[in-house]
């Protein structure tokens, strides 16, 4: 079983609150984004790091259940892998439990 601090807690109490409010990109253009993406319609690549899975399944389940229309195509992976893919802009957002590096910022 996973042990999660209060500090896991508020890490993905935040990346909840941002899946819910942010508009989702699937790859078209900022006109069609805008038409086609909302806070509860749309597609959303998401890579997060192995440890997150007991309970980003579940949320992602329950949020997919009230807004049938999102999508959420979610990769569990290595931090390290899910970084990189993150850095070339093969995923839209990621969830993991650092922050980025100088490296990766720049």
């Amino acid at each position: 079983m996973f042990h999660f601090g209060l500090n896991s807690f508020r890490v993905i109490g935040l990346w909840c609150c941002i899946l819910i409010t942010c508009s989702c990109n699937d790859g078209m253009n900022n006109a069609e984004q805008r038409s086609e993406n909302t806070h509860t319609s749309g597609n959303l690549r998401l890579q997060a790091d192995d440890t997150f899975e007991p309970l980003l399944s579940t949320m992602i389940e329950t949020f997919e259940s009230i807004y049938p229309k999102a999508t959420i195509g979610l990769k569990y992976q290595a931090q390290e892998q899910a970084f990189q893919d993150l850095v070339k802009g093969n995923t839209d957002m990621l969830i993991a439990g650092r922050p980025l590096n100088q490296f990766e910022i720049d």
